[in-house]
């Protein structure tokens, strides 16, 4: 889905891409173990963006940011990038 996303914004359909960035987060979310998600409400989740199975989530919740940037929702790009940013602590 994230590819589908890129594909769609090269062509110029942005609304499709946003919509297929945002399955794509979802369906990453749907993954999380239950104590992974609670951990993450409460900022203390950390993942390995090293690990090549993490890198999806990572592409994926940047484009997003970025999306939501140019799309004139600066806090939510903000809270966005800061939950990126919070995932890895090897990323200064």
């Amino acid at each position: 889905l994230v590819f589908c996303s890129a594909v769609a914004r090269q062509t110029g359909q942005r609304e499709r891409a946003v919509e297929h960035l945002e399955r794509a987060l979802y369906s990453l979310e749907l993954g999380f173990h239950p104590t992974f998600a609670q951990a993450w409400l409460r900022g203390e989740a950390r993942l390995d963006y090293d690990q090549p199975a993490n890198r999806p989530f990572f592409t994926a919740l940047h484009l997003h940011a970025a999306g939501l940037s140019q799309r004139g929702c600066p806090a939510a790009a903000l809270a966005a990038a800061t939950l990126l940013l919070s995932l890895d602590r090897s990323d200064p």
